[in-house]
């Protein structure tokens, strides 16, 4: 319970909204979470998918400057233009889409360029108010080196 109180105020929300989307999840099942399962990290992304589609808690995500998107966890400008385009207009995002898709291998070097553009995807869809999908999540924790087992 300790986990998922943390991450209900590290992503601007609060706990008892925590617990009663999960509790809302199983509802469909009729049947209620156990307390080890609202600390999941299936539950922490069903969280975060609520707050997407409820709230503007993402929008500390990325700010805006006139014609600038800037990613907040990178600090890295983009056009508007850029950021209103489609998926296949925008090779940044293309190019994050494929990552957290196919998880390839990447070179140690090739680690931050990654991560910036999975940042700058995630941002992108947060500002279009869409939800991120569990693979894109998923890729920025194995390419930010967090691993289930730190979680």
């Amino acid at each position: 319970m300790d986990k998922a109180r943390k991450v209900a105020d590290e992503l601007g929300g609060n706990y008892p909204e925590y617990i009663q989307v999960q509790v809302d999840a199983f509802r469909y099942y009729h049947k209620f979470p156990l307390p080890p399962m609202v600390g999941t990290d299936r539950a922490i992304k069903r969280y975060k998918s609520f707050l997407l589609r409820h709230r503007k808690s993402y929008t500390s995500l990325y700010t805006l400057d006139g014609d600038t998107f800037i990613v907040a966890n990178t600090g890295v400008s983009y056009p508007m233009a850029q950021v209103e385009s489609t998926l296949s207009e925008d090779s940044v995002a293309s190019y994050a889409s494929h990552i957290s898709n196919s998880l390839p291998e990447i070179k140690e070097g090739n680690r931050e360029k990654v991560v910036r553009a999975l940042e700058y995807y995630f941002a992108k869809l947060a500002y279009k108010k869409k939800i991120p999908p569990d693979t894109l999540f998923r890729a920025l924790e194995v390419y930010k080196g967090i691993t289930d087992e730190e979680a």
